[in-house]
């Protein structure tokens, strides 16, 4: 995967990664002021660590990181000892902490050195959704020949739902996970449209949730999953309740 350093918005150079690690190249001539990279995807609620590798200039090689400061939580920025600097080349550790309801990581990092310059690392990336209709909502759909509630689930999610509390009416409903579906089930009153669900997701504080919000009920037929298609699944139960009548 290329991807772009930029100086001042022209194009300067590229990127390519290398297990896990980014190197930015820019022109002999050039002088870094501003760089940009996009991390990938993270699932939310969750904690990873990678690191930023930038080739500068050789005038760098003079500079020093005395500093590091990030414009969001979401991106951990390392002390100033952390960072590995050999000439002109820089390693910058990072903790990406994709805990909040925001869909995409949009931050900067700036590194502060000993001559008083400021260089600008803008970090991008997508949030990983846990279910259909996040961050507001959730979207499920029912099963029509029993009345079952089914929300899928993105596969990081799987192993990392912790606990499901769900209730109508501030009554509890029935929910468990099925692996076999990747989703929980629910078993909510009848005439139901819409629940209210809460989750603990991967590294939450123990025993509460980190997200809540309203589980929306669909028709089958209306529902598109995570990736945009038809649950094939009810699709085919449908059409052959179909053929029996």
């Amino acid at each position: 995967m290329k991807l772009i350093a930029t100086v001042g918005f022209a194009i300067v150079g590229f990127a390519a990664a290398f297990g896990g690690t980014i190197i930015f190249v820019s022109p002999r001539d050039g002088r870094m002021q501003e760089l940009e990279v996009d991390i990938g995807a993270f699932p939310a609620y969750s904690e990873d660590e990678t690191s930023i590798a930038i080739r500068a200039p050789r005038s760098f090689a003079a500079d020093r990181i005395v500093r590091i400061s990030s414009t969001c939580g979401c991106i951990t920025a390392p002390n100033a000892d952390e960072v590995e600097q050999s000439g002109n080349t820089l390693i910058i550790p990072i903790r990406v902490v994709a805990t909040s309801r925001d869909e995409k990581i949009n931050t900067s990092l700036y590194l502060h050195t000993n001559r008083d310059n400021r260089f600008r690392v803008k970090i991008t990336g997508e949030i990983l959704a846990p279910f259909d209709g996040w961050p507001r909502r959730a979207e499920a759909i029912i099963h029509q020949t029993d009345s079952r509630v089914f929300l899928e689930l993105n596969p990081p999610y799987l192993e990392n739902i912790k606990e499901v509390w769900c209730f109508s009416a501030d009554v509890p409903v029935s929910a468990r996970l099925d692996h076999s579906r990747r989703g929980i089930i629910f078993e909510p009153p009848e005439g139901a449209d819409e629940l209210e669900l809460a989750l603990r997701i991967g590294r939450s504080t123990e025993g509460l949730p980190n997200w809540s919000g309203p589980l929306i009920i669909q028709d089958e037929s209306e529902h598109r999953d995570i990736n945009g298609h038809a649950d094939r699944e009810l699709t085919e139960s449908t059409r052959n309740r179909s053929k029996a009548k």
